[in-house]
């Protein structure tokens, strides 16, 4: 039986473990050519390399001010992403509906490896993936009111700002499929509609070269260094081709279907297969509430963003976070008691689905 006392027994004692296993495995130096390596070397006084985004821009402050230890905010970042991020995520769910949720939802963010393995650092996205969820429980308020709190706006616009910040894509993830929430546009209102009426918007966007900043990022023939780099462009293609590369891009990265070493192959057993069966219950499931079409939105909207703006198989295993926990979200929630409680202003009406 996994009641509340048990659900935080168990984050403990994950918080624990994971603290073992870093120090045991990942406490030493960084690799130059991590991003670990880059924000260490900023805070430690390195003046060479360019500040790229808020995190980076905290840890130089700290730095300055002789209150960076890398050591001590790593540990910090471990508590975050194994006790606040499960807390956040577990609400999210339903946690409060049933133990089955509670214990579902415990056990799979306290075994994602993606989300550990980027905690074991001074990284940022453990604080992506905290300020998200944020986001996401300040929209569940947003929707499930008559009339929407000054307060609450100005902290979900706030949290906007301090994600566009961290990363900028995610930001305006945010903000649009907030816009396309309230103007009452869902993809998995109306199916076959959502899925052309998307799929045109994206391309307006792409032929409109609102996405060039992505596709510049990207490169002109996708990434040429790392092993791990798929080498698909997004630069200049005609209809069919931007059709077929964000299939490539989202059959390599989003479901991890390449397999070049042992492991990818455990990355696409633990992670890919898991997501694959939630979004198709996902899928098949009817949604009522604005929240979850926010949260479905957001999936989709972000989720293309990063295939255009990433061609690396790694970077992808932290791109994908929040992508795999929106889909994790939604699945507790259609599979979960009905919500019968909540308010009716929440919800989308005349759905089909």
């Amino acid at each position: 039986m996994i009641t509340k006392v048990n659900a935080y027994v168990i984050l403990a004692v994950s918080f624990s473990l994971k603290i073992f296993v870093w120090l045991a495995f990942f406490s030493g130096d960084p690799p130059i050519d991590s991003d670990s390596f880059y924000y260490d070397y900023l805070a430690t006084g390195g003046r060479d390399a360019e500040i790229l985004n808020l995190w980076a821009y905290l840890l130089v402050y700290l730095g300055e001010w002789g209150l960076y230890n890398r050591f001590f905010y790593t540990a910090i970042i471990i508590f975050v992403s194994s006790i606040i991020v499960p807390l956040a995520f577990i609400r999210l769910c339903g946690a409060n509906e049933g133990e089955k949720i509670r214990a579902g939802a415990i056990f799979l963010i306290v075994c994602y490896p993606a989300l550990y393995i980027w905690s074991t650092d001074v990284f940022r996205d453990v604080f992506i993936t905290f300020f998200t969820l944020l986001a996401f429980l300040t929209v569940d308020k947003l929707f499930s009111r008559q009339k929407v709190g000054a307060a609450w706006t100005i902290v979900f616009f706030a949290l906007c700002g301090l994600s566009f910040w961290l990363r900028e894509y995610l930001g305006a993830a945010l903000l649009l499929s907030y816009v396309m929430t309230s103007l009452g546009f869902g993809f998995l209102r109306y199916r076959a509609v959502a899925f052309i009426l998307g799929l045109l918007v994206f391309c307006s966007l792409y032929f409109a070269g609102i996405l060039d900043p992505l596709i510049l990022y990207r490169g002109v023939d996708g990434f040429t260094e790392g092993s791990l780099s798929l080498g698909i462009s997004f630069y200049q293609l005609s209809l069919i081709e931007l059709f077929f590369n964000i299939v490539r891009s989202a059959w390599y990265q989003l479901l991890g279907v390449l397999f070049i070493n042992s492991a990818t192959i455990l990355f696409f057993l633990v992670e890919s297969v898991p997501f694959l069966y939630m979004f198709w219950c996902v899928l098949r499931n009817r949604m009522t509430f604005k929240s979850d079409f926010f949260v479905m939105n957001f999936f989709v909207v972000y989720t293309m963003f990063w295939l255009v703006g990433n061609d690396n198989l790694g970077t992808a295993l932290r791109l994908r976070i929040p992508s795999y926990i929106a889909i994790a979200i939604l699945f507790f929630r259609v599979r979960g008691p009905k919500r019968s409680k909540r308010s009716p202003v929440g919800r989308l009406t005349g759905l089909t689905t």
